[in-house]
């Protein structure tokens, strides 16, 4: 048996992670050390996996957010209410 440690993150789940906390491309290129004609090249580029990890972690988060005024609006709060209609609104004009 071999202790191999905790396994690390790929490239990939860490922009995922960052992006899921909206911090902007340069940042997120700066923050992992990531080589900056790299970083363009792979986000000029809709299906590289860098590309794909920030989309889905700016997603996630906005799911994430969304799934909370969800859950508050149906326990009763007005306020996440009318959020969540603001946000079906929203998703109804960009169908």
């Amino acid at each position: 048996m071999t202790d191999e440690g905790p396994k690390q993150a790929t490239v990939e789940q860490q922009i995922e992670e960052w992006a899921q906390l909206q911090f902007s491309e340069d940042d997120i290129q700066f923050a992992l050390g990531i080589d900056n004609d790299k970083f363009d090249d792979a986000l000029d580029d809709d299906d590289h996996p860098w590309s794909l990890a920030i989309r889905r972690g700016r997603l996630k988060a906005e799911a994430s957010v969304r799934k909370s005024i969800l859950t508050m609006a149906q326990q009763g709060s007005t306020p996440a209410q009318k959020q969540f209609i603001d946000i079906i609104e929203k998703a109804a004009k960009n169908r």
